[in-house]
């Protein structure tokens, strides 16, 4: 009896041991925004943290903000337990990752975010997010040569700024734009989506860069060191005078992600818009016959094609203006007349060097010049007024005089009415005491032989026949090999039908799944199959660019070659893909579908 009682007490002590302790209703929520101040058209991130010690899942309710749209959402949870003297102990936690569009400016206040267990629940502190129209904003300092806004205290982590060399330019004067990324070096992102450089009126514009791989430099802002990524950059010639704003544009990135197409939470930051002063030509010392399109640092040149030439005779004087600036634009200065000479209307031809020091190049005017008298002229020297914009002054470009020697007997101007004379008459050379008896002497020949009897006869005659048998023969051997051709091409066609419908439902089932990396290889995948069986040309391992150019050989309308450049071109930023959601990822699918589509039309048309 004392046995069993010592044994039922350490059972009940060992129950009472391992028994939970009572329930706590301490619930606490934490919620932080990725920030407080942004444009309108952001995108911002709430994260929030709830953690409670009760049994039971945590069930955290979003509330509904006007003016700021729920685009995506997504939760996490983690169990956890441990063992003291008082028993044990379970700690529960929850984060609800939110991502808000900026739809409406103004004031915007989330309440507070309450987070239940049961009966039991908690709260965290109300948030506010200022929303500002970049519309309504203040008009835009003018940008410093050179120089980036500093960021403020939402913007320490990552911010894009634009970057002029000049802020104040004078008309028609080259200047450079950089969209640049700065990342601190503890910044965890990859870049989404990039706008391309913006359409601006008021300018010509001509595109530098637009790197397919962003390269980081380090620059040195307000004591801190960030990573400076250039995402293109432009020249712009301004075309009227006044000061130019320059609107912000988006960039979207994806902080904390990983992989190729990656998780993590979309972030969209934009520019600072920058005013741009554009100063109009001074009109002291401005020449009579200046042209406003001749702004830059340029050279003028003159040359003959030849030194001596022939009466009637074409020669071509090449007249080139070499330098930096609008080169598109520039004109030339002209000939209209030149005494002695008939003289054309010129050829003017374009060589434009685009690169990431400017934009540069000649224009060349080739005017014909046919002389029509002999002698020893002088082609005048010719003047081109320019403005140099670095040192803001007008400036005369000339040629010199050229020599030039024309020989051979004078011809009629080409107004002139040319003079006809009557030809002499001949003198008849055969007077009647020339006449002479005609002789006539005959030899005697043996007789001419046979065409039958000659070597050559046998042959001739069956050299017909022996053609029109070997005709026959290969007109057969190439029908053979050209259905065999035909047949073979069938089978391509079919096989890479069959692999291309495949891999594109291998894309959209992965798509379903939110498998990203699948979709962009299936996807790829089917394409090259499709181009490799229906046209017979291999686009693996092509760049965009040299992708669309091989299909324009082949015959391709332009739209289409754009927009696959523009569908690899999306793909191939191995570093920077975009991130979709499945709905957006079946989309990209039934691009992809749209893009074989267009193959096998092309390869109708080949046929």
């Amino acid at each position: 009896m004392k046995r069993f009682l010592n044994c039922a007490h350490g059972i009940i002590g060992l129950a009472v041991l391992n028994a939970s302790p009572p329930a706590l209703a301490n619930i606490t929520v934490e919620a932080t925004v990725s920030d407080s101040q942004v444009m309108l058209g952001d995108i911002v991130s709430v994260d929030i943290h709830a953690v409670a010690s009760v049994n039971g899942d945590i069930a955290i309710h979003w509330p509904s903000v006007e003016g700021l749209t729920l685009i995506g959402q997504s939760e996490g949870t983690q169990m956890s337990m441990s063992w003291t003297s008082a028993g044990q102990q379970i700690r529960r936690e929850k984060t609800l990752h939110v991502e808000l569009s900026a739809d409406t400016p103004g004031t915007k206040r989330i309440p507070p975010i309450v987070a239940r267990v049961g009966r039991h629940s908690g709260e965290s502190q109300p948030i506010k997010i200022d929303v500002q129209d970049p519309g309504t904003t203040t008009p835009p300092e003018i940008a410093s040569s050179g120089k980036v806004v500093p960021p403020d205290s939402t913007e320490q982590d990552i911010f894009v700024r634009y970057r002029l060399s000049k802020g104040d330019v004078w008309l028609g004067q080259q200047v450079f734009l950089d969209l640049e990324i700065f990342a601190s070096r503890q910044a965890n992102f990859q870049v989404d989506s990039i706008p391309p450089p913006p359409d601006l009126d008021g300018f010509w514009r001509e595109t530098l860069e637009r790197p397919k791989r962003l390269s980081p430099r380090r620059e040195i802002i307000n004591g801190q060191t960030y990573q400076v990524f250039r995402a293109w950059r432009m020249a712009l010639f301004p075309l009227q005078a006044g000061t130019r704003t320059l609107q912000p544009v988006p960039v979207e990135f994806r902080k904390g992600g990983r992989g190729f197409f990656g998780g993590g939470s979309r972030l969209r930051k934009r520019t600072r818009a920058v005013g741009l002063n554009v100063k109009p030509l001074p009109t002291d010392g401005k020449p009579n016959n200046f042209s406003s399109s001749n702004v830059g640092e340029y050279t003028l040149s003159a040359k003959l094609g030849q030194d001596s030439v022939v009466t009637g005779k074409a020669v071509v004087l090449r007249v080139t203006l070499s330098g930096q600036g609008n080169i598109k634009s520039a004109r030339l200065p002209s000939l209209d007349s030149l005494e002695g000479f008939r003289v054309f209307p010129p050829t003017i031809t374009d060589e434009v060097k685009v690169t990431l020091s400017g934009v540069k190049g000649q224009k060349t005017a080739e005017i014909l010049l046919v002389p029509h008298q002999p002698g020893t002229f002088n082609i005048p020297s010719l003047e081109l007024p320019i403005f140099r914009p670095e040192a803001g002054t007008y400036a005369v470009l000339q040629t010199p005089s050229l020599p030039l020697t024309v020989e051979g007997p004078a011809e009629p101007a080409p107004n002139a009415q040319a003079k006809t004379s009557e030809p002499e008459l001949a003198q008849s050379q055969n007077p009647a005491t020339d006449h002479r008896p005609l002789r006539f002497t005959a030899t005697l020949s043996p007789p001419p032989t046979l065409p039958w009897r000659q070597p050559l006869w046998w042959t001739v005659l069956w050299l017909g026949p022996i053609l029109l048998i070997l005709r026959g023969m290969l007109s057969t051997l190439h029908r053979r090999w050209t259905q065999h051709r035909f047949h073979h091409n069938q089978r391509g066609v079919v096989e890479a039908q069959r692999r291309a419908s495949r891999r594109l439902s291998e894309a959209e089932l992965a798509a379903q799944q939110g498998n990203h990396p699948e979709v962009a290889s299936a996807c790829m995948d089917a394409f090259y199959a499709s181009a490799r069986g229906q046209l017979g040309i291999e686009l693996q391992g092509k760049t965009a660019e040299e992708l669309s150019q091989t299909l324009r050989d082949r015959g391709a309308p332009e739209a289409f070659a754009n927009d696959v450049a523009k569908a690899f071109e999306e793909a191939s930023y191995a570093r920077y893909a975009p991130v979709s959601t499945p709905s957006d990822l079946l989309n990209t699918v039934r691009q992809w579908t749209n893009l074989a589509e267009g193959l096998k039309h092309m390869n109708k048309r080949v046929l």
